[in-house]
């Protein structure tokens, strides 16, 4: 089983209100903290298990979750499709969204395709464009378990709040993780939108400007590496590879729509914020080493 640190915030390296997975094997650990020489852990987290309040934690098992999240409505988000997030029950300082942070190894990814991902170039593929990785095991199998099953619960709870009724799509164990964000947001009409965050170096020729009134891009991932000190520096995407161990923030995106038949069709997904290539690939041998 595991615990999850959370937090709201624009996406940085910053990690004051993350929570982490804890996974729970003679005594109560985080996950973070299980990982072989402390690779797993950053300079600026600086708080030790045992001094996290409880919202910083991901209760273990269902019922402790159900009852760590609630579901709210978004007011004014520009698409009508991410109309709730999950978001702490208790909180003393206002809202915050549930944000987590987990760790793993780099799977099949398409960072390397900077800010517009996947998308084709076209007007009509806009919508389709994503990027996208997994995190596998890399052979620390009781880390990556208690991982999913604290994702898992937390993915159940948030759709069983929105639909009302009890979950009627299957979230299996699996050997990966999947993380996915969209590169755009449509342009509606009914919400006035920010501008592009953009600069030349995401988008040379221009081709993502020439839809800028119907597709635009409000965000960008934060993308770093760990320096030998332990300090985060940002980075180029085309610094990680295959086999990378990395830390990930992400949260629950939820969608919901209709389908050509008018149904009611759900999705939660992991969305990243932030992801940290903590060791290379190369270095990885290191680890499992220790």
């Amino acid at each position: 089983m595991a615990y999850i640190q959370s937090e709201s915030r624009a996406p940085s390296f910053n990690c004051a209100h993350d929570s982490f997975v804890d996974a729970v094997k003679d005594g109560r650990n985080l996950v973070r903290d299980t990982w072989p020489g402390g690779f797993a852990r950053i300079a600026s987290e600086e708080v030790e298990f045992e001094d996290m309040p409880c919202w910083q934690v991901v209760p273990l098992g269902f019922e402790g979750v159900c009852n760590w999240v609630a579901l709210l409505p978004l007011v004014d988000n520009p698409d009508p499709t991410r109309g709730y997030a999950l978001v702490h029950r208790e909180m003393a300082n206002g809202v915050f969204y549930v944000d987590i942070r987990v760790q793993g190894f780099l799977g099949n990814h398409n960072l390397g395709a900077g800010v517009l991902g996947s998308w084709d170039r076209t007007d009509k593929g806009a919508c389709k464009a994503i990027t996208f990785f997994n995190l596998v095991a890399g052979g620390f199998q009781r880390q990556f378990d208690a991982t999913q099953a604290a994702l898992i619960d937390l993915r159940v709870a948030a759709r069983k709040a929105f639909q009302g009724h009890e979950e009627t799509v299957s979230l299996d164990y699996s050997d990966r993780l999947y993380f996915q964000r969209r590169v755009f947001t449509k342009v509606n009409g009914r919400t006035t939108l920010p501008n592009s965050v953009l600069d030349l170096s995401d988008d040379p020729f221009g081709q993502a400007r020439n839809i800028d009134r119907r597709w635009r891009v409000l965000d960008k991932p934060a993308l770093g590496r760990r320096l030998a000190n332990g300090r985060l520096k940002a980075c180029s995407p085309l610094l990680f590879s295959v086999g990378d161990f990395v830390s990930v923030d992400a949260r629950l995106d939820i969608a919901s729509f209709k389908n050509k038949y008018g149904e009611q069709v759900v999705n939660v997904h992991l969305t990243f914020s932030t992801i940290v290539q903590l060791l290379p690939a190369a270095s990885v041998p290191v680890v499992r080493a220790c």
